[in-house]
C-alpha cells in the first residue's frame, strides 16, 4: 500500500521534480533527515519528504465518571480527574476529531473567561486547563471539558504531536 501512495504521489509531483531539477536542487542541499525518501526520477536523485507514520491519540471522556483517559497506540497513559456540564448545561455525546487549538483561549460568551490550553472539538465546545481543581470530578462548567492546567498541557502537546487527524475524541454519556 505504501508503494503504490509512493507511487501516486510521484506522477503527481513529476512536473516538480523536473522543475527541481531545472533550477539545480540536489538530495544533498535538502539535508539528512529520517522523513525524507531519495527517489531517482531518471535525471538526477531527487529528495522528498514522506510522511512520519504518527501515533493514534484516543481522548475518551466519561461524564458519568467525571474523568479522562488518554491512550496512545491503545496504551494508557494518563487517567485524569475533569468537569463536565453541570446542570443545564450539557457537555455534548459522541465522536469527535479536534477542530482548532489555542495555548490561550478567552471565551467570548462567559466574561472573557481564561481556557488554557484549549481544543476544540464540537462548535465552541472545548477541552481545556481550569484553576478551579477543587471542582474537578464533578459536573461545574457550561458545557466545556475543564482539567487541571497542567493536564490541559500535556494533553495539548499529545495531540499537537500526533496531529489532529490522528486523534479522536470520545464523549460519552
Amino acid at each position: 500500500m505504501y508503494e503504490k501512495k509512493l507511487i501516486k504521489n510521484l506522477l503527481a509531483l513529476g512536473l516538480v521534480f523536473s522543475i527541481w531539477g531545472i533550477f539545480g536542487f540536489h538530495s544533498g542541499e535538502l539535508g539528512e533527515s529520517s522523513d525524507k525518501e531519495q527517489i531517482n526520477t531518471g535525471k538526477s536523485l531527487q529528495t522528498i519528504e514522506t510522511e512520519t507514520p504518527r501515533e493514534a491519540i484516543i481522548v475518551e471522556i466519561d461524564i458519568a465518571k467525571q474523568v479522562m483517559t488518554v491512550r496512545r497506540d491503545g496504551e494508557v497513559l494518563y487517567v485524569w480527574k475533569i468537569s463536565t456540564g453541570r446542570t443545564g448545561y450539557k457537555t455534548p455525546g459522541g465522536s469527535y476529531r479536534p477542530q482548532r487549538m489555542y495555548t490561550m483561549w478567552h471565551s467570548r460568551t462567559y466574561n472573557n473567561a481564561p481556557m488554557p490550553y484549549a481544543i476544540f472539538f464540537h462548535n465552541g465546545y472545548a477541552i481545556h486547563g481550569t484553576t478551579a481543581i477543587g471542582r474537578l470530578g464533578s459536573p461545574a462548567s457550561h458545557g466545556c471539558v475543564r482539567l487541571e492546567t497542567a493536564n490541559a498541557k500535556e494533553l495539548y502537546k499529545l495531540v499537537t504531536a500526533a496531529g489532529v487527524n490522528e486523534t479522536q475524541i470520545l464523549v460519552l454519556n
